[in-house]
């Protein structure tokens, strides 16, 4: 861990705090603190006599926590309790936390993608402390932030395949599921895990209205059935696509072998 980490972590640690409404008095002493550190060498986070000289004794016991545990115990605690999506929303330019706070409190918005339907149907106007110009320059951020975080490294999508499959399974316990697709074939950079679905159409038709927690339907296709939902808790895409057990080895194929659609 480096000063620069720390540096982070009491920023994000005051944003946080600001989030969720705590004392401003405090939020500014994180954010302060992380000021005076980037005044100081690199290495200030070794140097017990430099911290003690350039922080208050209540950041420099935090400074010695974090050398120690390598976290913030109150930023820990303040990561469970916001969503992932909240915190996706952060990075968004032009939303700091006191309007990331209105969007999610007031408006219930808790990811990006619930923000840009907001827009797109022209309704984050009619909203306290959002304006027609605020609305245009979010929506150009938006579409930087969403450009920035369209793709996601093959490994994440694995490891993130390995929560997911029990929540399907518990969801449709009748059906099988296989990774295909952009997944299947390995891509370095993939946009969303994908799997086929092999059951029956109809029954996961009647399932689609009753999404297992954590899910948020973003987009449903025919020919061939085909679903995309976002995991909230990293704001990450799932396409599901449907197949007859019969064609299920075929399906694959075409679409593992880089074919965008199946026949």
């Amino acid at each position: 861990m480096t000063t620069q980490d720390f540096i982070a972590a009491l920023e994000l640690t005051a944003t946080l705090m600001s989030l969720h409404g705590a004392d401003e008095f405090k939020a500014r002493a994180y954010a302060s603190a992380a000021q005076n550190l980037e005044k100081l060498p690199s290495d200030a986070l070794q140097n017990d006599a430099l911290l003690e000289t350039s922080l208050s004794k209540g950041m420099l016991t935090r400074a010695l926590v974090y050398k120690e545990q390598g976290s913030l115990p109150e930023l820990t605690e303040l990561l469970t309790a916001t969503p992932q999506g909240v915190q996706d929303l952060l990075q968004i330019a032009g939303l700091g936390p006191k309007k990331v706070r209105s969007l999610w409190l007031d408006f219930g918005v808790e990811t990006p993608e619930a923000l840009a339907k907001l827009i797109e149907e022209d309704k984050l106007t009619s909203m306290k402390g959002f304006g027609a110009k605020t609305q245009e320059s979010l929506k150009a951020a938006l579409a930087t932030f969403q450009s920035r975080n369209a793709y996601m490294n093959i490994a994440k999508a694995w490891m993130l395949w390995e929560i997911i499959e029990p929540l399907l399974v518990n969801w449709l316990p009748e059906t099988k599921w296989m990774v295909s697709g952009p997944m299947a074939r390995y891509n370095t950079e993939i946009e969303a895990i994908t799997v086929l679905a092999i059951q029956d159409y109809q029954n996961l038709l009647r399932k689609v209205e009753y999404l297992p927690v954590g899910f948020q339907l973003l987009e449903e296709k025919s020919s061939p059935f085909e679903i995309t939902l976002l995991w909230l808790e990293t704001s990450n895409k799932v396409i599901i696509r449907q197949v007859q057990p019969a064609n299920a080895t075929t399906a694959d194929l075409l679409w593992s072998s880089g074919e965008g659609h199946l026949y």
